[in-house]
């Protein structure tokens, strides 16, 4: 009973299988995988510019820090020439935080930077794949064509050697 099941199991895997290859056309396949690629590359574009955009936010708000400290130094070095040196110790305080704070986001600026050169290598090697795969696609459709060509006309030539009226007319 089990080897009954078991060939019934392989006939119809067997007949599923034959009616895929049948339905699966080279050609068409080619396209659907390039969609594909240009789908993800519209993902990785997406994905470069939203990184781009924080790096840029990043250098913006470092860039910032780093002038409020140097405003801070400024300041503590205008109030020790007034004689206030209340006020240059607290100006003092302000820029030691200010500079933490700067770095820090120095650090996280230049991470950002890192990975966005990085997003943007990855994505130029994409596109470059994606261009190969075009002139490899464009080659293959061509010999696809050929291919169904040459069969179509191996068919006519051998029918023609069979062909009954050709047998009459003699």
């Amino acid at each position: 009973m089990f080897q009954f099941f078991k060939r019934v199991k392989t006939v119809v895997s067997s007949e599923l299988n034959s009616m895929l290859d049948k339905a699966e056309d080279p050609v068409k396949m080619l396209d659907q995988f390039m969609r594909d690629m240009e789908s993800d590359i519209r993902e990785v574009e997406s994905a470069v510019a939203k990184q781009i955009a924080n790096e840029k936010m990043l250098k913006r708000k470092t860039d910032d820090a780093q002038s409020l400290v140097e405003k801070r130094q400024a300041q503590a070095e205008k109030a020790i020439e007034a004689g206030n040196e209340d006020l240059a110790r607290r100006a003092l305080e302000d820029k030691n935080e200010q500079e933490a704070q700067a770095n820090t986001l120095r650090e996280s600026w230049e991470r950002a930077k890192r990975d966005a050169d990085q997003l943007r290598e990855k994505l130029d090697e994409m596109k470059k794949e994606y261009q190969q795969m075009q002139l490899k696609k464009d080659s293959l459709k061509a010999r696809a064509e050929s291919a169904k060509t040459r069969t179509k006309m191996n068919r006519t030539m051998s029918s023609i050697g069979n062909d009954a009226s050709k047998q009459g007319f003699e």
